[in-house]
């Protein structure tokens, strides 16, 4: 696939398979030889019918409420300041957060994401589609038209998720879209609760170009949501977020803390580069990550054109209104694999989890058995149809008093993506066992070799194509002040 995006249009169709000629039909459910396996078997809804219903959550209802989960309820539910951020390191629970707070909360929750892919993952909407506001810098707000401004009205809380790459320009026009649509214009953001979750040391919002630049320079003293204008005269309360539970090793966990925060570099990276050890990583098990999305894409095609035998070509199916833009889906719109293809899962199941790595070892029209390339599960066989992936809008529910979220689109293909390399952006939120990390001539962004090295669990599955140094490890001034802040104002608070 080309960098610029294309349109899904033609993929308005039943899904297919093409291997030269038309591949046949499977007619049964699964193959004779799958019983006696574990084998997973996934049904998927195809029609484009549009329905109300409350969010199924992604994570088991039995989440252990922690005792920082406990204060972001409390906060939420007795004191209800105007602004929390809620923050931490990665693989501390702030997506899990997400949920617990829709679950536990009696009150009316809407989640919104910057992408159409965060979005996705937190089952809401983007920010510029619920509030109806044209892309580009310094969006300007208007009056919201149908079914988006009774939920606009009658929400009691927002909450945006990956709000490290959200502008403060765009955080604004949320603000102005709130008064304006809610009769309350002399109240920040409408009167309603801002819920802001996120990790400030991960990837940054995107400035494009120079004129951006200067517009920024001329009205932020930053790109990032904590320069908007709205935020200036509210007080934020901050929740952290301290337990990981993605690494387990405390000496690993320091070391990420440091490459997080930019101190103690030198000594970092020269005892990172003397625990990791490359030939401890089987080389058909890691995963390589990289920053530029020509060189992943490059990367696996290369490796796909390497395998013996003939291409499949696995085409999508969209089913009412969805994104027409190739960048933010969550499976290519042609999924092209091969036999031996190292693939990574797009989606939860019930073997496997968003992230987990794979081998094609069979490929038919209606299923694909894959071969699992964990450290648990090295070896066992799944048999993987076709996911659905919704596209959610809210919706008022006149009846219940509740916001709802409505299907208004589903896309249906294989949920997987060649992975014999993937980029950093895409990484972002997976945990991942084994890695190499393509530093090439280093990372162009902040916090995106921190973003690569706490995708892996643990010390022992991470390699380097070159030994790390302190000028790969990119923090931006701004970011470390906005936390000293933070920490400053907890300390005054605590004397």
């Amino acid at each position: 696939m080309g960098d610029q995006p294309r349109s899904l249009e033609r993929f308005k169709r039943p899904c297919a398979a093409r291997q030269g000629r038309r591949a046949r039909r499977y007619r049964g459910r699964l193959p004779l030889f799958a019983l006696g396996r574990r084998v997973v078997h996934h049904r998927h809804r195809t029609g484009g019918r549009r329905r109300l219903h409350r969010l199924a959550l992604t994570r088991s209802v039995d989440t252990e409420i922690t005792d920082e989960f406990q204060q972001a309820l409390d906060l939420l539910s007795v004191a209800t300041p105007p602004v929390v951020f809620v923050t931490g390191s990665a693989g501390t629970g702030k997506s899990t957060l997400i949920d617990v707070l829709r679950r536990e909360l009696d009150k009316n929750i809407v989640v919104v994401a910057p992408t159409g892919v965060a979005a996705l993952n937190v089952q809401g909407q983007t920010i510029h589609s619920l509030f109806q506001l044209p892309p580009g810098p310094q969006p300007r707000a208007k009056r919201i038209a149908g079914a988006a401004k009774e939920v606009v009205e009658k929400m009691e809380v927002l909450v945006i998720d990956e709000v490290s790459m959200v502008r403060a320009d765009l955080l604004d026009a949320v603000d102005d879209a709130l008064r304006l649509n809610t009769g309350r214009a002399g109240a920040a953001f409408g009167g309603k609760t801002l819920v802001l979750v996120g990790d400030m040391h991960q990837l940054p919002p995107v400035v494009a170009g120079a004129e951006e630049q200067r517009l920024f320079e001329e009205h932020y003293e930053s790109p990032y949501f904590f320069s908007a204008m709205s935020l200036r005269e509210l007080p934020m309360v901050t929740v952290t977020l301290t337990r990981s539970f993605r690494q387990a090793d405390p000496e690993f966990i320091r070391l990420l803390d440091h490459i997080r925060a930019g101190t103690d570099l030198e000594d970092t990276v020269d005892q990172l580069n003397h625990v990791v050890e490359e030939e401890m990583i089987p080389e058909e098990t890691r995963l390589v990550l990289t920053s530029v999305n020509a060189r992943a894409r490059q990367f696996n095609e290369q490796q796909l054109a390497q395998l013996p035998g003939e291409i499949w070509t696995f085409d999508a199916e969209v089913n009412g209104d969805w994104l027409d833009n190739e960048s933010q889906l969550p499976s290519p719109a042609e999924l092209r694999l091969k036999v031996d293809a190292q693939v990574m899962f797009t989606k939860n199941g019930e073997e496997w989890v968003n992230g987990s790595l794979g081998r094609v070892v069979q490929l038919e029209e209606d299923f694909i058995e894959i071969e699992l390339l964990g450290d648990e599960d090295l070896g066992q066989h799944v048999f993987v149809e076709r996911e659905s992936w919704e596209r959610y809008r809210y919706q008022w529910d006149e009846k219940r008093r509740r916001v709802e979220t409505e299907s208004i689109g589903s896309y249906t293909q294989f949920p997987f993506i060649l992975a014999w390399a993937v980029t950093v952006h895409k990484a972002q939120g997976l945990t991942l066992e084994h890695v190499r990390i393509d530093l090439g001539r280093g990372m162009f962004a902040p916090g995106q070799a921190y973003v690569a090295l706490s995708r892996c669990r643990t010390l022992d599955g991470i390699s380097f194509n070159r030994p790390l140094s302190a000028g790969d490890i990119k923090c931006d001034p701004v970011i470390q002040s906005f936390y000293r802040s933070i920490d400053e104002t907890r300390a005054g608070e605590a004397a």
